[in-house]
């Protein structure tokens, strides 16, 4: 029981430090690329909370929003520039079905 909020604990946590992450690609000052490489860490971070728990899955919410605030995008555009967070958790949940 404690080892199921353990892990929810940490799953949560490593989504959320994902989205902070993510944010960062707004930032201003950024060098040549520097922006990939926040969204690429930002999905392996996501991924990896994945690992722990599929209750991260809930925070893409906080992902869709963070992007339809920030950049005034429709929908359509919203999920093209979050397809990569959207193929691992279908990734995640396959792979949670072939490890049972």
């Amino acid at each position: 029981m404690y080892k199921f909020y353990f892990f929810s604990f940490i799953s949560m946590a490593c989504a959320l430090v994902a989205l902070f992450i993510y944010t960062l690609k707004d930032a201003t000052g950024l060098k040549y690329n520097q922006d990939k490489y926040l969204i690429v860490f930002s999905a392996i971070l996501y991924a990896v909370s994945l690992i722990f728990s599929l209750i991260s899955t809930t925070v893409i919410m906080l992902f869709i929003g963070y992007e339809l605030i920030t950049n005034n995008n429709s929908i359509q555009q919203t999920n093209k520039q979050l397809f990569p967070f959207y193929l691992i958790i279908i990734l995640g949940f396959i792979g949670k079905m072939a490890i049972r």
